[in-house]
């Protein structure tokens, strides 16, 4: 079996037995693993401590075909995720970063953007640099390399593009369809029944239009509570629709954040 190397981030890690431990890494060329480390909860092992949740390292391993698990033989520590704020805000954060990136992306499939943009989230935690913005960039991204971005602008069922400008203007909220991966026009809306849906101001798309644009944006902690609950709210129950489930940790980042 060819041993490889890359680049990784620990996503997971279980206890295997008295002596080892199974992680789940994204790495960067290889897309996500799941990897022994034997002798790694040793007090004494080959890993020099670089196993933690959430650190950056080089890893080599061993590829095994089918579900056997790879074998990890080094590992070398890039930088460990210790926030210098040491705050409730970036620790959710991160742990909710980690579980979705775990349970979004498949097995052994690279996409170097998604990792690139992962130790750039957890860079950021690291910094405490406006930790809920990072969030935001991160979750709205992640939906874009994973292929479930929704529709913002144009009606996700009868392809019509929408007046946001408008609708916000006159105070109008614009029906949001999870089912249907995208904004509703009014009269859409008027004539069908929709499924597994929500309101939301229209101010939450356009913010989101800026920032898929790469536009500045003023940081969403300086907006009001409408555009801050809206794109949480969103996120959240997205990822909830996406995964037919709600992630572990979404309750306690969302309390904090």
């Amino acid at each position: 079996m060819p041993k490889v190397s890359s680049d990784a981030i620990v996503l997971r890690g279980v206890d295997f037995s008295e002596s080892s431990l199974v992680l789940t890494l994204l790495t960067r060329d290889y897309g996500k693993i799941h990897a022994i480390a034997k002798g790694a909860r040793r007090l004494k092992n080959p890993f020099e401590s670089a196993l933690d949740l959430l650190a950056q390292i080089s890893v080599s391993f061993i590829r095994k075909s089918g579900e056997v698990l790879d074998l990890l033989t080094e590992a070398k520590l890039r930088a460990r995720f210790r926030p210098e704020r040491t705050t409730v805000r970036a620790l959710c954060a991160a742990y909710y970063l980690a579980e979705l990136l775990d349970l979004t992306t498949a097995d052994d499939d690279p996409v170097p953007e998604l990792y690139d943009l992962a130790a750039e989230t957890i860079d950021r935690y690291q910094r405490g640099d406006k930790t809920a913005d990072a969030r935001e960039y991160f979750e709205w991204n992640l939906l874009d390399q994973i292929g479930q971005k929704p529709s913002i602008r144009l009606c996700a069922s009868c392809g019509e593009r929408l007046g946001l400008e408008r609708l916000a203007a006159a105070g109008n909220w614009i029906l949001f369809s999870f089912l249907e991966g995208g904004v509703i026009c009014p009269s859409c809306q008027a004539r069908g029944s929709f499924t597994q849906t929500a309101l939301f101001h229209p101010d939450v798309f356009l913010r989101l239009e800026r920032l898929d644009a790469g536009e500045p944006v003023p940081s969403i902690e300086t907006v009001s509570m409408n555009i801050q609950g809206g794109v949480r709210e969103l996120f959240d129950l997205d990822f909830c629709h996406i995964l037919s489930r709600r992630p572990k940790t979404q309750p306690l980042a969302r309390r904090w954040l």
